[in-house]
């Protein structure tokens, strides 16, 4: 059966109950991630406007406080007094270069999970302003009580969510490599200078943000600040898009969304999700087609509360073989030799080899052709040798990273 909207005159949606479908991705500050490396589960705070972690960051393999974090191929990290117990409760402890994952570019996703990146010194500043400045934030980000902290842990409330902990630190003097467990909490902040990092300190004497600096090698805590997500349009026309089984989208807009119309299609194939979230008004064209087994969810928002990420939607195919507007130009995949009459190779960038990867192959209408799962190398030879000519799409997934690209099989 499809569902064609082929009515004498356009549909407006304009008081739409709230309809889900389970894969609608919403923006959910607040609730528990997955980091999908290692199943570490890390709660999160909305304070302001960003989204923080509301713990330290712990991923990575230990190397002994006495070791310097130089493997440029994984991740590593510290563990108070060499004990992972400590990593598992404070979190890990990371140099300035470990932590960017040796870039020097600041705001990059560095050893955070995806969609999360290390916080620029802008970001920390924002984040203290809305707190009301150096003097009084770090009690509003220290953890309250004395089960972590040693008394008297002055001025804590965490009235942020924030819930700093005292990791301490690692550099290595006459006087050992550990320091400051339960007394202090350090987070890397900004460059300095090619050798040397500024931090903020929080301390159990007081209620103040300290900040110094030091040299880049100090293991420090990290903390990671969600991705921002991409500013939402007045309005938006959604057209020639086909969404195949598996795949699901969102699309808002801050007043009327327009779906198809003007010689334009969107089709929502079986096993295919798309939702429409508008501040005032959904106008389904005559040419909407949601074929069954589909979904089209659809609802008026009156708390502002907008799709959570991009679309995930494969795209669709305009008349000149262009893609649509929603795939990101930055993209972690490359396929060459595009188009080929056999063979082509899948290249990952490092955002995918990090974890096992899942490939998909589709072709046009959204059959699929191939599942298969890549791990550990970059470059990956498929073969359409098989298939007949024409369009396919290659979708890479990995943890909660996807990326799509077309392949013209000639």
């Amino acid at each position: 059966m499809v569902i064609n909207t082929q009515l004498p005159a356009q549909v407006v949606v304009n008081a739409v109950k709230p309809s889900f479908h389970n894969s609608t991705r919403l923006d959910a500050c607040g609730q528990p991630i997955t980091d999908s490396r290692n199943g570490k589960i890390y709660n999160t705070v909305l304070i302001g406007t960003q989204c923080w972690m509301a713990q330290n960051l712990n991923i990575g393999i230990m190397i002994p406080g006495d070791q310097e974090q130089n493997n440029q191929s994984a991740i590593e990290k510290f563990c108070y007094d060499n004990s992972e117990a400590n990593c598992t409760i404070y979190g890990g402890l990371y140099s300035w270069d470990n932590m960017l994952q040796w870039t020097s570019t600041p705001g990059v996703r560095g050893i955070c999970p995806a969609g999360w990146h290390i916080p620029t010194g802008g970001e920390w500043d924002t984040l203290v302003t809305f707190l009301g400045g150096l003097a009084v934030a770090g009690g509003k980000m220290k953890e309250t009580g004395l089960e972590h902290w040693t008394e008297p842990n002055t001025g804590a409330s965490n009235s942020s969510g924030f819930t700093a902990l005292p990791a301490g630190q690692v550099s290595c003097t006459i006087y050992g490599c550990f320091h400051w467990l339960h007394s202090d909490a350090f987070f890397w902040y900004k460059q300095n200078d090619p050798t040397t990092a500024w931090y903020l300190q929080l301390y159990n004497w007081g209620e103040s943000l300290l900040s110094g600096w030091t040299v880049k090698s100090v293991g420090f805590s990290v903390r990671c600040i969600k991705d921002e997500l991409p500013p939402v349009p007045e309005n938006r026309t959604i057209k020639n898009i086909n969404i195949p089984g598996g795949y699901d989208s969102c699309y808002n807009a801050t007043q009327t969304i327009t779906v198809a119309g003007e010689g334009t299609t969107f089709t929502v194939q079986n096993g295919g999700s798309a939702t429409m979230i508008a501040g005032q008004n959904i106008i389904y064209q005559p040419t909407t087609t949601v074929y069954s087994g589909g979904y089209m969810n659809g609802y008026i928002t009156s708390t502002g509360q907008y799709c959570g990420t991009k679309a995930l939607s494969l795209p669709g195919v305009l008349s000149d073989g262009e893609h649509n507007e929603i795939i990101d130009a930055k993209s972690s995949i490359k396929v060459y030799p595009n188009p080929t009459a056999s063979n082509f190779i899948l290249e990952l960038n490092c955002d995918f080899i990090d974890d096992a990867a899942t490939v998909e192959l589709y072709g046009i209408w959204g059959e699929k052709v191939l599942t298969t799962r890549l791990t550990g190398e970059f470059r990956h030879q498929f073969s359409l040798s098989d298939r007949p000519a024409g369009v396919y799409f290659i979708r890479v997934i990995a943890g909660d990273k996807s990326e799509t690209s077309k392949i013209i099989k000639q």
